[in-house]
């Protein structure tokens, strides 16, 4: 059954007759445009202004279909706002999203029987993340090998805690990822804290379950002997991004990390820890990618070359979103990845987050373990994509519901007659008071018209 959120017009003077309770029945505008307004009864007081509400539609097929108040958000602000977003693509407007899951709090190991040996890793164990943050999907191992390093990337093993069509797993793969706030805040978990930021989070406190990718690297000529492995480990320091950055000269095995970033990666973009993490990500990424093309079993990540035209042509390529890309079968004939110029490329990096990873995650153990694989279907990869559409557009309306409130101007740059690149936003906008010339600087202003209910129609941007 859907639950749909969107603006109740109270403050019209239009009314659609009464309940039977006596109660006056009101426009409803859904905030997804796919669904048309809804005629909704409530005994609301006060018409000064409209307010935001989540319905749910009755049955029946009429010109103005019909539906019944599930909760009052109250007058449009930014708290009301972000709940109807949540309700519109976090929830995908379906009721059973926002039930309670199960508990996981009394959740053991399930890979005891998974055939898969684990092994115990020695050396200096660490994540770098976001102050506060809990959902830890990733840490890496430093330990002195010779004339180099023994690196391992590991990855929370959420299969050992996440049985296969359990429950918890159906739901995660109805939610297919974790929503998050721009502030990096889990707004609607993938999994329920207790193992989102509990059970498989690689936080420092005690050992838990990882699927590992390990290998040589000696300073100057990049890594080797990799290997994958199911893996223990037990993080030994947590470390904000801006903590990494500060002790990158005094902690050897941070450096170390910043000169293999900058092997693997583009020495001049490894600017940062954010940068640092993001190339080991990418190699894991990769390496899983190549093994799963190998087998021609999961799920890849394409994107599209003619998709980089646009951004080459204004000199704009380090700028094209990586969400352009999409899910396809690793069986599929083209599965090349032209934004890293990579011929197989797989989410496999963010089993707490991303349902995708998850899947991946199950197919490696699966493929090192030498068990049967069965492969992820079409009708999976074709909902997989539809969500990741869902998280694009929860993201961008949250942040442009954001820009709502600031008024400072910003640079763009055009990338057709109304297309405007903004580097700061790292977003393409729509202008309409003039044509633009491609490739040209613009400074960007925008000004808000209340009375409309959605951003793109509120928010009109000019270039001047």
């Amino acid at each position: 059954m859907s639950w749909i959120a969107g603006t109740l017009e109270v403050a019209s003077k239009v009314r659609y007759g009464l309940t039977t309770r006596g109660c006056p029945i009101f426009r409803f505008v859904p905030y997804d445009k796919r669904y048309a307004p809804f005629a909704v009864g409530s005994s609301i007081r006060d018409f000064s202004t409209n307010v935001h509400a989540i319905i749910e539609p009755s049955e029946g097929n009429t010109s103005m279909p019909k539906g019944s108040i599930v909760q009052l958000l109250g007058a449009p602000s930014a708290r009301t706002e972000q709940a109807m977003l949540l309700m519109t693509y976090a929830y995908d407007s379906k009721k059973e999203f926002r039930t309670i899951l199960p508990s996981a709090s009394s959740l053991s190991l399930v890979s005891a029987s998974e055939g898969n040996i684990r092994e115990e890793v020695s050396g200096f164990t660490f994540h770098i993340d976001p102050p506060g943050c809990k959902d830890v999907d990733d840490a890496f191992t430093f330990a002195r090998e010779g004339d180099g390093w023994r690196v391992h990337i590991h990855i929370a093993d959420v299969d050992a805690w996440i049985k296969e069509d359990s429950p918890l797993d159906k739901q995660a793969r109805k939610k297919a990822s974790t929503f998050y706030s721009t502030d990096g805040q889990a707004l609607a978990p993938l999994f329920p804290p207790t193992i989102s930021e509990e059970s498989a989070s690689l936080l420092p406190g005690s050992k838990k379950p990882t699927l590992s990718l390990h290998f040589h690297w000696t300073p100057g000529t990049g890594p080797s002997d990799f290997v994958w492995a199911c893996t223990t480990i037990q993080t030994q320091r947590s470390f904000t991004y801006d903590e990494a950055d500060k002790e990158v000269e005094v902690v050897p095995e941070l450096a170390a990390l910043r000169e293999l970033s900058k092997e693997i990666g583009d020495e001049f973009s490894a600017t940062d820890s954010h940068t640092w993490v993001q190339a080991l990500m990418i190699l894991y990424n990769k390496a899983a990618g190549t093994l799963l093309r190998q087998k021609r079993i999961g799920i890849l990540r394409r994107h599209s070359a003619k998709k980089m035209e646009k951004f080459q042509a204004i000199g704009l390529l380090s700028a094209l979103p990586m969400a352009a890309a999409e899910y396809v079968m690793a069986d599929e004939e083209n599965v090349v990845h032209g934004g890293l110029s990579l011929e197989a490329y797989a989410y496999a990096s963010s089993p707490i987050r991303r349902y995708c990873d998850l899947v991946n995650q199950r197919i490696l153990k699966h493929v090192l373990a030498g068990k049967e694989v069965q492969a992820p279907t079409k009708e999976l990869v074709a909902e997989l994509n539809r969500r990741q559409k869902q998280e694009k557009a929860f993201t961008r309306d949250l942040f442009f519901m954001g820009v709502l409130t600031s008024k400072d101007p910003v640079q763009g740059i055009a990338m057709s007659e109304k297309r405007v690149w903004i580097p700061a936003w790292k977003r393409a906008i729509t202008v309409r008071n003039t044509a633009l010339t491609v490739g040209t600087s613009y400074t960007i202003t925008w000004y808000e018209n209340k009375q409309l209910p959605h951003w793109k129609q509120r928010i009109v941007f000019r270039a001047v």
